[in-house]
């Protein structure tokens, strides 16, 4: 088994799409699937395959005061890992991304001999990021 995808409540896809873009992601499907027993209401489904073996799959909904997540689910934030977090760092503030907490670097021995060095940022309908490198 492996992870298939983490799926993201958005207010505006296409506000998503240009902020995940920034990560290189790419977009692999777009659909709109309607709601059983609610006429009219439906979401708005686009998957964004930002590396080889991870999508983000953005649920845009037609009902605006259901923007909680369903099923009393809690999401805590998504992890990228990355090359270089500070190459990575100076590719999205290029981009106008700024919300960062400074790189920390942390002993994770189960990730890597030198441990990882990750940081934080949020992304546009304030979903939490973690950049994360693994330190050689």
């Amino acid at each position: 088994m492996k992870l298939h995808h983490v799926a993201l409540h958005t207010r505006d896809t296409n506000r998503a799409i240009a902020f995940y873009q920034k990560f290189g992601a790419e977009i692999i499907d777009q659909t709109v699937t309607y709601i059983a027993n609610h006429p009219g209401e439906f979401w708005r489904l686009t998957l964004l395959r930002v590396a080889d073996d991870f999508v983000i799959e953005l649920k845009e909904p037609s009902f605006s005061d259901r923007m909680l997540l369903s099923d009393d689910g809690y999401f805590n934030h998504i992890c990228i890992q990355v090359d270089d977090v500070e190459k990575m760092i100076r590719r999205l503030r290029a981009q106008g991304v700024n919300t960062f907490i400074p790189p920390v670097l942390r002993k994770h021995e189960i990730y890597s001999p030198g441990g990882i060095k990750n940081t934080f940022l949020r992304g546009p309908d304030g979903e939490q990021i973690e950049l994360i490198e693994y330190v050689p």
